[in-house]
């Protein structure tokens, strides 16, 4: 099994098994018929014994040792038959796959704001990697931080400098206790954000990105698929306009949106084409 993955040895493992019980089962009939063969030699020149009852009888001992060689064989059937399903269910709960966090790029303005976020669960013990790769134009010293189920994790990103574009990246590995995950990537400073690309991957992964219920503290109008922002009443300090509201592009917001609130900084997405 030099080579093989843990399905592949497992599966050659149910065959050996397989094949090892059909060798059984003939050597089981090779011996009967020998030692009927042997009987009915020894027998045949005693006139005394009636041959037909001899048949008789070694045919009623046949079939029952076909009924427990029957049984035997449904029986370890069924066990096999039960093995394969946990290879299937051990292959589906090991196969590695990976899920696309959700991305804001765009300005960054001061304040800390989420750049992405997702979540997943998968079974307990299983190791989670979260990669993280930023494409920034900065203005300064960008402070980064990670948040595994709103508490802050403490990773190092390599910094790369090319073209006057900074390039920010980490993995941040997450064991998990067979609960969901969700995780969270935050950046503070001013910089221009290009391009992000973030995931996480493992065993058994499930997840997604999050649908943010921030969609709802915005006051917007919808006309032929074109938003409107004209006013906000959540209470996030630095909320982040979605892309899509009410299922149209948000392409203009009023310069009162956010008149009378607590609001020190927003996130503009690319689709907005007029403040007025």
């Amino acid at each position: 099994t030099l080579g093989c993955t843990g399905k592949d040895t497992r599966i050659i493992a149910v065959s050996a098994k397989r094949s090892q019980a059909n060798k059984i089962k003939d050597l089981c009939y090779t011996k009967i018929n020998t030692e009927i063969t042997q009987l009915k030699n020894n027998i045949s020149g005693n006139s005394s014994l009636n041959i037909t009852d001899i048949d008789n009888k070694i045919t009623q001992l046949r079939d029952e040792l076909d009924a427990r060689i029957h049984n035997d064989w449904v029986m370890n059937s069924e066990k096999i038959s039960q093995i394969d399903q946990r290879v299937h269910n051990d292959w589906i709960r090991l196969k590695i796959n990976a899920i696309s966090l959700k991305t804001y790029i765009g300005g960054l303005i001061g304040a800390e704001r989420t750049v992405a976020d997702g979540e997943f669960e998968t079974f307990d013990g299983a190791w989670i990697f979260v990669d993280f790769t930023a494409y920034i134009s900065s203005m300064g010293k960008i402070t980064v931080k990670t948040f595994v189920n709103d508490i802050v994790q403490f990773v190092q990103s390599r910094e790369f400098i090319h073209n006057c574009e900074e390039t920010m990246h980490f993995t941040l590995p997450v064991l998990s206790s067979g609960d969901k995950k969700r995780i969270a990537v935050t950046m503070e400073g001013t910089a221009e954000i290009t391009d992000i690309q973030a995931f996480a991957w493992g065993q058994g992964l499930n997840g997604q990105a999050l649908n943010h219920p921030e969609n709802n503290d915005f006051v917007y109008i919808n006309n032929n698929g074109i938003t409107t922002v004209t006013g906000y009443v959540g209470h996030n300090i630095s909320p982040q306009i979605p892309d899509v509201l009410g299922g149209g592009v948000t392409t203009i917001i009023e310069k009162s949106a956010f008149s009378g609130t607590d609001v020190e900084s927003v996130y503009i997405p690319y689709g907005v084409t007029e403040i007025r």
